[in-house]
């Protein structure tokens, strides 16, 4: 305990992560497969905040910057990014919506 708190940020992300944890009855079923070339929205039962380093989901954090922490942090305000806006993220952040989806954590829109 001591070690993880000279860590820096490392309240602040225990914090995010307990605060974005999901109430004990709330579960996902899994999610559909990702297809990609669509926006996305999250699960109605979904948490996500975020802060000046983190995105914080169902009591999850991610490190995140650059356009890539604009981008899901319009996520977490919004609920729901367009095709366009998903199109902006790096790699590693549309391999988190993947696992994200297939947690049943957001889904893809119809529209693209």
């Amino acid at each position: 305990m001591a070690r993880a708190l000279r860590e820096p940020g490392a309240l602040q992300r225990a914090l995010g992560e307990v605060l974005s944890e999901p109430k004990p009855q709330v579960w996902f079923d899994a999610g559909a497969p990702w297809r990609g070339g669509r926006g996305v929205r999250l699960d109605a039962r979904t948490r996500m905040l975020w802060d000046a380093r983190n995105v914080f989901i169902n009591g999850e954090s991610f490190r995140a910057g650059g356009r890539d922490a604009r981008v899901l942090r319009d996520l977490a305000d919004r609920r729901a990014l367009d095709a366009k806006a998903v199109a902006l993220l790096g790699d590693d952040a549309l391999r988190c919506l993947v696992q994200w989806a297939a947690a049943g954590w957001l889904h893809e829109t119809e529209n693209a």
